[in-house]
This record gives structure tokens, sequence and C-alpha cells, in this order.
């Protein structure tokens, strides 16, 4: 450390040192600031969409569950367009999708699962979407259209049920030995006391040679 004869000497060092990096050290500082406080206020904001969000959702069900549905679209459409960000909006999706396929309305539910794919928070709440499509396809007698949907892994968590739809999608192109596979790979990895596991086993046995 540099040592001064006098006060004067340090405080002249001082000044020397603050005019070659006093305007640097200011910069990182707001710098430090601003990322901090822009931090600070996104986090809030994602706490307060969260809340919104989840007390839209809480009116949506009330709606669904007092047979107003127009109020149950209209907060579900609000979830979708405003609260995209957090995950309600992606369940309310899934919800309308069921909704509709419960009515038979088929491009209506896809339309919805198609949203989720594209929008939901969560691999979760997609894979589930991806597999719902596959199987409205599949009930459509669109297969390959089905089996296009699959080739794409949200979660692999979900491989079981995915192999498990691939191969009835399989076995509906009469490709039984891309069945038997898709089948024997979901089979491995649902446990044995699964009702399942035993439901897979004979469709296993039954698949012709």
């Amino acid at each position: 450390m540099q040592e001064y004869n006098n006060d004067q000497e340090q405080w002249e060092a001082i000044k020397t040192w603050w005019k070659a990096n006093g305007m640097q050290l200011v910069a990182v500082i707001v710098l430090g600031l601003v990322i901090s406080f822009g931090y600070q206020f996104w986090q809030q904001h994602k706490a307060q969409q969260a809340e919104k969000a989840s007390f839209l959702y809480d009116q949506m069900l009330a709606g669904y569950a007092n047979g107003s549905m127009k109020l149950f679209a209209d907060l579900a459409k609000e979830l979708e367009d405003n609260f995209s960000a957090t995950p309600y909006a992606g369940i309310a999706a899934l919800f309308e999708a069921k909704i509709a396929a419960e009515k038979g309305n088929s491009a209506g539910a896809l339309q919805k699962l198609q949203w989720a794919m594209d929008h939901a928070r969560g691999d979760s709440f997609r894979q589930i979407a991806r597999l719902r499509a596959a199987r409205i396809l599949l009930a459509q007698q669109k297969p390959d259209a089905a089996l296009s949907l699959l080739q794409k892994v949200d979660n692999k968590g979900y491989l079981p049920a995915i192999n498990l739809v691939k191969g009835d999608i399989y076995l509906a192109q009469s490709k039984m030995a891309d069945a038997r596979t898709a089948y024997q790979a979901a089979l491995q990895a649902i446990p044995a006391d699964q009702p399942l596991h035993a439901d897979l086993q004979m469709r296993i046995i039954q698949l012709p040679s």
C-alpha cells in the first residue's frame, strides 16, 4: 500500500483515482440498482399475476359448477388472453378441450389443445394436451397425424402413456410389430400392481402374430 507524507498528498491521490475511475464505479452501482429493482419488480408482478389468475380460475370453476357456461367461457378466455404466463391458463384450455370433446366438438377440442401445446406454462400441461389431441385424431381415423403429434416429447415422465397411445395408433394401422414394441415399452414402465399393467399384458397377448 502506498504511503503518503501528509493529508494533502492523500487527498490528491483520491482525486486522481476518482477522476480515472469514478464514472465507471457510479455506472456499476447504478446498473446494480437497476437490475435489483427490475428483478424485485418482476417478481412482484409475477406474484400479482398469479394471484389474479388464481382468483379468475376459482370464479371460472364456480361458473361451471353453477351451469353458467358463458361465464366459464369468458373467464377461460381471459386467462388464456391475459394470463398465459401462469399455469391457470393451460389448465383452463385443457378444461375447455375436455368439455368440447364431451359435446362431440372435436374441432373445438383440438383448437384448445393446440393452444395448450403452444402456450401452456409447464411441460406436463403441454404433454397432456399432445396426448389428448392424438387420441382425438386417432378417433377421427387420422393415425398418421396422431403419430406425428407424438414425435415431440414435452415431458419424458409421460413416456409410458405416450407409448400406450402409439401402440393404439400402430394397431389401427395394422402394424402389429410396432404396436407390440410400443405396448411392451409402456408395460415395462408401469408397476405390476397397477390395473393397466394387466390390461396391457392382455393387449400384447391378443395381438395377431
